[in-house]
């Protein structure tokens, strides 16, 4: 068997390519590319430019009927196909620019035809169909992206003809239709013929292609020469699952107690950098401790500060440490119980008097497990209890006038049918101005028990809870989150609609595990219904497509019902939906993705019929 040999002069001219693409991808808006054979191509960014800056071109069926209109957008591009004509809108009048593309086919050429000196695409000039346009071909001239003028649809090579594009549910008919799409199926650019308007992630956009406007955090937090977060609740609280601490060394000016981050021994006497250990005996006994949340809340939260508001570390230190009991319930957490009396008030006084100017703002509460047999309102009320006491007792201490936050995980274990916990712990946020919500765990590494989180399961979340303190106390606004907003019922058809902090929504099976339905379940009274379908629609919303019409209580339940196969949590549940955020953070060398992921939630469908 030969191999093909790939001589010098084809590999010097796959390199030319090569600078030719990456000019193309990574060039500005002024920029042209000026290819190897010769031929001169703008830059995607000055590609997009021309685009917005003509507002693009609409499509007529006949010349009559375009001259008949009068466009919203100037300057504006017309097409006849009856006479292949292509006409400019100069604000008054449609200029005839006087070729039409089968003359242009005749001479075939492949020069570019440009309108106003700038409108330009590449080899539009050869169509002379009258049922199908190209809107883009390569260099021999194949169709890689087109109209059907007979059945209103986009086709192309590699294009999938899937309602299930994320946010471009309306792609065939009117509507949006995607030009661009990532590997994923977010739009990147896109057309919205009734808006006659491009959208998309343009250059200088970040995290995703549009954001949900920030809403200012209601209170005035105090910030101090060191502030204090508390990580407090069950055995995630406390790192259990694994005999391995990672963050091993402070990389900015965070500090926890000598005797580490869990106060071993009762010790509160001391300060040292902010580090994680494994050191035995734990205060609440267990053998298999290491990392927790505390470090990488930390550090993360000191982190992103400076990149994006520029606070330099040692302006804003951060001391953390973990109060938690593993397999305790909220009962035995709270004010009055034992352990609080001992381990949570011990843990304040003792980071008080190591630190005179010190305020507490939050508590990362990393609990539910224990208490999955309780009903959702004895749980949300317990928890609201457990702030004001925990406020109030903090403040005493402290001396501190701003209050104490909330900031809590949803458990992803012991939630299979039994979602009464979680759920409340998503009420608390969506009710109260002292709880936001960071992320349900089924998102993360577990450990081997498949309970607890691996060491970078722990890190990687504790990231998150580092990223809503930034957002609280540096951005001052409500921590960002995915929150289900209400559904309704259309015949066989639901739409929930959800916030969203980053739009457009993904049902992503790369990063998460890839779930029955993307996680979600729907019941007509206590008998579940099948999906047909389930996709993003406007960025904002799931629609799902039921196999039959209800005709009881409806209930939409997502990462309730199912779990993963890939995944073996202990009684858990998953699902697939999060946002577009493109942030990340580096956990043991790796990029990790930060995008916000949807919590567990269930809603009670109402009808469209009025």
């Amino acid at each position: 068997m030969t191999s093909e040999i790939i001589t010098r002069q084809e590999l010097e001219d796959a390199k030319a390519d090569a600078r030719s693409l990456e000019k193309f991808i990574s060039g500005t808006e002024i920029e042209d590319v000026l290819t190897r054979l010769g031929m001169q191509y703008p830059t995607l960014a000055k590609l997009i430019r021309i685009l917005m800056e003509t507002g693009g071109w609409k499509a007529y069926a006949t010349e009559a009927a375009l001259l008949a209109t009068v466009p919203t957008v100037n300057p504006s591009v017309g097409y006849a196909f009856d006479t292949k004509k292509m006409y400019l809108w100069n604000g008054t009048n449609w200029i005839n620019e006087g070729l039409s593309q089968l003359d242009q086919a005749k001479d075939f050429t492949v020069k570019a035809n440009s309108i106003d000196s700038r409108f330009q695409f590449r080899d539009f000039n050869f169509y002379s169909g009258a049922v199908t346009i190209p809107l883009y071909m390569d260099s021999n001239f194949n169709v890689l992206f087109g109209l059907n003028t007979v059945t209103d649809e986009l086709y192309g090579n590699g294009l999938i003809d899937n309602k299930r594009l994320s946010s471009m549910h309306v792609f065939t008919g009117v509507g949006k239709y995607p030009l661009v799409i990532d590997s994923v199926g977010n739009t990147i650019l896109g057309y919205d013929a009734i808006l006659d308007q491009l959208f998309g992630v343009f250059p200088g956009s970040t995290s995703g292609s549009s954001s949900q406007p920030d809403v200012p955090l209601p209170f005035t937090m105090s910030v101090k020469a060191v502030n204090y977060i508390l990580a407090y609740g069950q055995s995630l609280s406390t790192g259990v699952g694994q005999n391995v601490a990672v963050s091993t060394s402070q990389p900015f000016f965070n500090t926890t107690f000598a005797s580490g981050v869990r106060g071993n021994g009762g010790d509160f006497s001391g300060l040292k950098p902010l580090v994680e250990d494994t050191a035995k005996p734990t205060p609440d006994g267990e053998i298999r401790s290491g990392e927790t949340i505390c470090s990488g809340a930390a550090n993360y939260a000191s982190l992103s500060a400076y990149k994006e508001n520029g606070i330099k570390p040692q302006d804003h230190v951060i001391f953390a440490s973990t109060a938690g009991h593993g397999n305790y319930t909220i009962q035995q957490l709270s004010k009055g119980s034992e352990w609080y009396n001992t381990q949570f008030i011990n843990h304040v006084t003792g980071a008080k008097n190591l630190n005179p100017d010190l305020a507490l703002h939050v508590i990362n509460w990393a609990q539910g497990e224990a208490s999955v047999d309780s009903t959702q309102p004895v749980h949300y009320a317990a928890l609201i209890q457990f702030q004001a006491d925990a406020e109030a007792d903090i403040k005493a201490i402290t001396g501190q006038t701003s209050p104490v936050l909330m900031f809590t995980y949803q458990h992803s274990t012991f939630i299979y049918k039994k979602p009464a916990v979680a759920l409340a712990l998503l009420q608390a946020c969506q009710t109260s101005e002292k709880f936001y919500f960071i992320a349900p765990t089924y998102a993360f590494p577990p450990a081997v028990d498949n309970i607890h989180l691996s060491e970078v399961g722990y890190k990687w979340l504790g990231a998150y809870y580092g990223r809503a303190y930034k957002q609280a106390i540096h951005d001052k606004i409500k921590p960002r989150a995915i929150m289900p907003k209400g559904a309704t019922i259309s015949g066989n058809t639901i739409t929930v609609k959800l916030n969203v902090p980053h739009k457009p929504l993904v049902f992503d099976t790369i990063n998460l595990a890839s779930t029955r339905q993307g996680g979600f379940a729907v019941f007509d009274g206590s008998n579940e219904i099948m999906l047909t379908d389930w996709y993003v629609q406007n960025g904002d919303e799931v629609v799902l497509e039921l196999a039959t019409t209800p005709t009881g209580t409806v209930t939409v339940n997502y990462a309730i019902d199912y779990l993963a196969s890939s995944l073996q949590l202990f009684k858990g549940a998953s699902g697939n939906l999060r946002d577009s955020c493109t942030d990340t953070c580096q956990v043991e060398g790796e990029t990790k993705p930060m995008f916000y992921i949807c919590p567990h939630f269930s809603l009670t469908a109402i009808s469209e019929n009025i």
